[in-house]
């Protein structure tokens, strides 16, 4: 025979296990369910605008360097001296 204080620890161990299945069964479903279509669509919406954004940023990069390039000075002279290869107002903000 177990006393009552024993009987009850057992108890709210088992009710704590039954409650820790359910909570991983559930998170479980969730991460195994496939992705609704809205959140597939939202996410390759993401996924189009940050390419297009890498795309812009790679073009301004390489208009940048190409001024330093393009003959008119030397690329060391230039690219050293940013300030005066860009003056204030010929970079956009």
């Amino acid at each position: 025979m177990i006393s009552r204080d024993e009987a009850d620890r057992y108890e709210r161990a088992y009710r704590v296990a039954q409650a820790e299945y359910e909570q991983a069964s559930q998170h479980f479903a969730l991460v195994d369910a496939q992705a609704r279509e809205e959140d597939r669509s939202k996410a390759e919406a993401n996924v189009s605008e940050a390419r297009a954004k890498l795309s812009e940023a790679r073009a301004i990069f390489e208009k940048s360097f190409s001024a330093c390039a393009d003959g008119r000075r030397n690329l060391a002279q230039a690219c050293a001296t940013p300030a005066k290869a860009f003056p204030r107002n010929s970079i956009r903000q």
